[in-house]
């Protein structure tokens, strides 16, 4: 059995934490938000520290965590940003394992991740932007 680069291990334990987050959101809203955005702080980290795109994932993540904790009006804004964020959230989850199988393919490395790191930036501007 090949063993995996610990960012690909640490991107395995992300997307079950998403799983997860996506099954019980509506349990306790206070606890998801929390949860979402120490995941999204997470994920950043060990994509920043392969990657030289930094500054750009790190907008994109501040930008969700805006939406998840905003100051948007009780009646309105929560239920937009939240509805923002699952979408977010579900596609960050697919490029996490888009991530994972550039890991497990031969010679993939750095430009495997660089490109997904500029594509979860991507994914996550169109999300935003919906």
């Amino acid at each position: 059995m090949v063993s995996e680069n610990p960012v690909t291990e640490k991107l395995r334990e992300h997307d079950q934490r998403i799983h997860t987050l996506i099954e019980w959101k509506h349990r306790d809203l206070a606890q998801w938000q929390q949860e979402v955005s120490h995941l999204l702080g997470g994920i950043q980290k060990h994509l920043v520290s392969q990657d030289e795109s930094a500054a750009r994932i790190e907008r994109a993540v501040g930008e969700v965590s805006h939406l998840v904790t905003g100051n948007g009006t009780p009646e309105r804004g929560v239920i937009v940003r939240l509805d923002r964020v699952e979408n977010v959230v579900s596609e960050l989850r697919s490029a996490i394992r888009t991530t994972i199988a550039w890991f497990l393919r031969p010679a993939a490395g750095a430009v495997g991740l660089a490109g997904v790191s500029a594509a979860v930036y991507w994914i996550m501007r169109n999300g935003l932007n919906r």
